[in-house]
C-alpha cells in the first residue's frame, strides 16, 4: 500500500520502518523515476521506458519496463488517475494487446502510469474500495492507451 502510494506521488517523500528497520524511504523530489528506483531497484530503473501522450484533455505519463523485464502476475501495473490508485481492466488489456506480440502468455510488463483527465470522464461509484474505474468512452481509452503502447514496442 505504502508503495503504491508513493508511486502516486512522487513529490512527497515517504519513510516505511517496520520493526526499527526502514523498509522504505523515497527522496520526495517529484522524479518518478527515483521511486521506482528505491522501490524496484536499479535493473527495473534501468528498464524502463518513458511514457506521454496527450488526446483532448487526456494526459498519460510515467514509465513502463521492456518487455525483455516482465513480471508472472499484474501486482506491478501501477495506474494513477488524477492521483489516485486505481485498477482498471480496459487500460490493462489495452497494454496487454499491445505487448502480445513481444512477451509470452502470462507476462506482464511493470507499469507506473500517471493518466490526467476531467472527472466527468469517469465513474469511480463501480466497487466498495473505490479502487475500480468506468470511463464513460472505454474505446476511447482502449484505443488510446493501446495506440501509445503499440508505438513503444517497436522502438
Amino acid at each position: 500500500v505504502v508503495e503504491k502510494i508513493a508511486l502516486s506521488k512522487p513529490d512527497i517523500s515517504f519513510k516505511l520502518i517496520i520493526d526499527g528497520n526502514v523498509k522504505l524511504d523515497t527522496p520526495g523530489d517529484g522524479k518518478l523515476e527515483n521511486v521506482i528506483y528505491i522501490i524496484m531497484g536499479k535493473e527495473m530503473q534501468n528498464a524502463m521506458i518513458a511514457v506521454s501522450s496527450e488526446l483532448n484533455d487526456i494526459k498519460v505519463e510515467g514509465f513502463i519496463g521492456r518487455s525483455d523485464i516482465v513480471k508472472s502476475n499484474r501486482n506491478y501495473q501501477n495506474f494513477f488517475i488524477n492521483g489516485r490508485y486505481i485498477k482498471s481492466p480496459i487500460i490493462m488489456k489495452a497494454i496487454e494487446e499491445a505487448f502480445e506480440p513481444f512477451m509470452m502468455q502470462h507476462k506482464y510488463p511493470f507499469t507506473a502510469l500517471h493518466i490526467s483527465m476531467d472527472t466527468a470522464m469517469i465513474d469511480v461509484n463501480v466497487h466498495p474500495t473505490k479502487a475500480e474505474v468506468r470511463f464513460y468512452d472505454n474505446n476511447l481509452i482502449h484505443k488510446f492507451v493501446f495506440y501509445i503502447f503499440h508505438l513503444i514496442c517497436f522502438f
